[in-house]
């Protein structure tokens, strides 16, 4: 009895020390290994004394994010448009992993509210991760030594959030001041034995990103002036389309490549629409004009412009006498006008008939 008293008791010991043993193996593992994640939203040094997380591709300038509702638009390109956004990290030899997401464009560094970054792969794609950061979608790759530290970023894309989503992530108040750019933010965390048991997070971000889709070239349809007296001043009706906020008028004169004039309408913000708007002509540069002067007209808008219109600034004196023709052939009772023209110019052949004869 005795016996088996004593062996129930060696295994009790036993099975305590076993689970202690393995219970402060797996402490000590868990702190030598593992890295605390830093936070999305503190800002880190892309450089520091020893190491240096830098861009050697910049992504392209405007890039068509996907919506949750349709199929995939591609990865994010370079600006090239042949390859992708690259990475490296210098100073530091030992594999790590680099942590890709969609960032703000202006201020302070921090995850995007209306954006995520998305996993794209294809046929010959880089290994990466999806994983979720604070409710922040993060793409993680491997930065090895045999690829020089090197990793080309050809397997992100760009979501645009559901506007459920959006009010949930940054609250309703906030969610009405939308903003279609963004950046990728890259960053690592590495340790330094030297140091021992320190960490450094370095982090860069890309040059900002259009989101949405390319605004098309503007033209100019219709206009309702072709030419003007130097002195300017008349409203000019344009139709056409691709009109945005901030689009200006320009008149210019060109000589061959060289432009020898230019001048900025005043468009009339209350009648302003993407497909007319309404401009005041400018004034010339040289009112004094003895013959005409043909110009063209340009609308710049969202970066591009459209193709030249011509125009044609007419001498003061010449502009007077057209003017008067015109407003009186074009007038309401322009047909009694006509007649009574006429009647005083046969009086007066008439009367120079009789002079003529009797003298």
């Amino acid at each position: 009895m005795k016996k088996r008293v004593v062996a129930f008791n060696i295994i009790i010991i036993i099975i305590f020390i076993y689970r202690a043993g393995k219970k402060l193996s797996s402490t000590s593992s868990s702190s030598k290994h593992s890295i605390r994640e830093p936070s999305l939203n503190i800002a880190y040094p892309a450089k520091t004394q020893n190491y240096e997380l830098k861009i050697l591709r910049q992504p392209e300038d405007q890039h068509r994010a996907r919506y949750l509702t349709e199929g995939s638009r591609g990865t994010v390109k370079d600006k090239t448009g042949q390859s992708h956004p690259t990475v490296r990290l210098i100073g530091y030899d030992r594999p790590c992993t680099l942590q890709v997401y969609v960032g703000t464009d202006t201020g302070k560094l921090k995850p995007h509210g209306f954006y995520q970054a998305c996993k794209v792969t294809h046929k010959n794609s880089s290994a990466c991760l999806e994983r979720d950061i604070d409710g922040t979608t993060v793409i993680e790759l491997p930065l090895d030594p045999k690829s020089d530290m090197t990793a080309v970023v050809d397997c992100v894309g760009i979501l645009k959030l559901r506007n459920a989503d959006v009010e949930q992530r940054v609250g309703i108040a906030k969610s009405k001041k939308k903003s279609t750019v963004a950046r990728l933010v890259f960053r690592v965390t590495i340790s330094d034995e030297e140091v021992g048991s320190t960490y450094h997070t370095l982090q860069v971000a890309s040059n900002p990103i259009v989101c949405t889709q390319p605004t098309g070239i503007p033209e100019i349809s219709k206009k309702s002036l072709t030419q003007c007296s130097v002195k300017g001043g008349e409203e000019m009706f344009i139709i056409g389309k691709n009109f945005l906020k901030g689009t200006t008028v320009v008149f210019e004169e060109v000589s061959g490549d060289v432009v020898l004039w230019s001048k900025e309408a005043d468009i009339d913000q209350d009648y302003f629409q993407a497909t007319h708007l309404v401009c005041n002509v400018p004034s010339y540069r040289d009112l004094k004009i003895q013959t005409a002067i043909d110009v063209q007209i340009i609308v710049h808008s969202g970066g591009r412009m459209s193709e030249p219109v011509s125009f044609t600034y007419l001498p003061c004196l010449f502009f007077s006498v057209h003017s008067f023709l015109r407003s009186f052939v074009y007038s309401s009772s322009s047909f009694y006008h006509i007649l009574v023209f006429i009647r005083f110019l046969f009086a007066c052949s008439m009367c120079m008939y009789r002079f003529v004869v009797c003298f």
